[in-house]
């Protein structure tokens, strides 16, 4: 009897299976569909047979069969399959289905199947929220709080769209805008409730980011009067004009990231550029350091001095946990050359790229002071004179000026850790004064200042004692 009962649901399977699909009943079709997508602890997941359960509601321009089938080819790297994912979503999307809309305003967000288009996202969000979408609610809110497309920056907006809503995502940045202010009242105590209350992933950890103290983020004196130099250069239009001799050299200073209405600062980190110029072509070179980051490139001088090549690794604004990293493709502006007082600045914005998000990041800005460089004995040491030390690679001794009238400056370059003796004699050797005795000194550059004044004019000769070598040169004292 068992075995007659079980011959007759495999029947009565069979013949309605058979019906539906005469019928085409796409309903059905998409429902079994689902059911082999899915699977469970009897069925193995089945995308082969789902496909032909699709296929035919597919050819018969179902929204739903289409979305379906869209999502099998975008599932995956397979470009060419995400070219039909594309076409299948975009017909749905046109049928109003939507959960197709909001599908299709992702993929031209990420450029996905597509080029990547933030302005037919947003107008896709915004079919898709009049179609009853949640996510598209928070999609357009996100657009709004970043500036995409073609909606202007604008946090109360972003904030209004959050609020419609009920998509997880969407409370994570409301909790965002009131923990710092944007576009509410500010409120850490709601922030923090709201995020206590959104069972993600992404919302629990910023919880425990935002439980640790954030790094005071405020500008000197000195950075506040190079920004607002920076700020009065762009808005007059100022010539940059920059000569290359005046950003030579080492500069040291603070790579600034700003919130979205380039408004409040995020996060400041440490960072340092070295130029110079290449010894064969003549090209000006860059090394930048930024958050143990090393970059080196090469700086463009055509109408103005702008870095290339230019890409780093920077800790999330919204973290305090090191290991939440993005890669960004940094794209310079002109570099801007401030006169101050006390030292020499440059500043210069950037636009930039996040790769993992397939995204414009938030407003950058560097602000480099010149770095003060000093002798061995503590005296400052002048761009000028770097430069000119600079241009004498080939020599062992280097000295600035010569001849010299009253401050000399003796420079040399140790390729090993070694004793050293420096003095100055008179060319006839009846006078000798000591620069430096004896001292074991490390690999690299050193430089001495020499006063001068008590000298007599006439012919010196510098002596550099290292080791087992003696280096000599000949120095003139007016």
């Amino acid at each position: 009897m068992k075995s007659i009962y079980t011959v007759f649901l495999v029947s009565y399977f069979i013949t309605t299976t058979l019906y539906a699909q005469d019928s085409l009943d796409c309903k059905y079709n998409i429902s079994e569909a689902l059911y082999f997508l899915k699977g469970n602890e009897y069925v193995k997941s089945d995308s082969l047979k789902a496909l032909k359960y699709l296929k035919p509601c597919v050819k018969a321009k179902d929204p739903v069969a289409q979305l379906l089938m869209a999502r099998l080819y975008l599932n995956g790297n397979d470009k060419k399959r995400f070219k039909k994912g594309f076409k299948l979503t975009k017909k749905a999307a046109k049928q109003n289905l939507a959960l197709a809309t909001y599908d299709l305003g992702i993929l031209y967000k990420y450029g996905k199947g597509r080029k990547q288009n933030l302005i037919k996202a947003t107008k896709w969000f915004r079919k898709g929220y009049k179609l009853g979408d949640s996510k598209a609610a928070y999609s357009l809110g996100y657009m709004f709080f970043k500036g995409f497309g073609n909606e202007t920056q604008d946090y109360k907006k972003a904030v209004k769209w959050f609020k419609k809503s009920d998509y997880p995502m969407a409370k994570h940045w409301l909790a965002v805008c009131y923990y710092f202010g944007y576009g509410v009242q500010q409120d850490k105590k709601r922030a923090m409730q709201l995020l206590k209350e959104n069972p993600i992933e992404k919302s629990d950890r910023l919880l425990n980011s935002l439980n640790k103290p954030l790094e005071e983020n405020d500008l000197n004196e000195e950075e506040t009067f190079a920004l607002n130099q920076f700020y009065e250069k762009e808005n007059n239009a100022t010539d940059y004009g920059i000569d290359v001799n005046n950003i030579n050299g080492s500069w040291v200073g603070t790579f600034i990231q700003f919130d979205w209405s380039n408004s409040m600062i995020m996060q400041k980190l440490s960072t340092s550029i070295t130029f110079k110029k290449d010894s064969i072509s003549g090209d000006l070179l860059y090394e930048f350091l930024i958050a143990d980051n090393a970059n080196s490139g090469e700086l463009f001088n055509y109408n103005s001095l702008k870095l290339d090549n230019l890409n780093l690794k920077i800790k999330h604004p919204y973290s305090s946990n090191t290991t939440d990293v993005l890669n960004y493709e940094i794209i310079p502006s002109e570099i801007q050359f401030i006169k101050h007082t006390n030292n020499d600045f440059i500043v210069f914005s950037a636009e930039s790229f996040i790769d993992g998000w397939k995204e414009p990041g938030s407003p950058m800005l560097f602000i480099l002071h010149k770095e003060m460089k000093l002798t061995d004995n503590n005296v400052e040491l002048s761009t000028e004179v770097l430069n000119a030390l600079e241009e004498q690679e080939n020599s062992f001794i280097k000295l600035y000026p010569n001849p010299f009238k009253n401050d000399l400056i003796i420079a040399y370059d140790l390729d090993k850790s070694v004793n050293v003796n420096v003095n100055i004699t008179s060319v006839d050797g009846t006078k000798s004064y000591k620069i430096t005795s004896d001292n074991l000194q490390n690999v690299g550059m050193h430089t001495y200042h020499f006063d001068g004044r008590s000298l007599k004019k006439g012919i010196y000769v510098i002596n550099i004692v290292y080791g087992n070598e003696r280096k000599t040169k000949m120095i003139i004292k007016n």
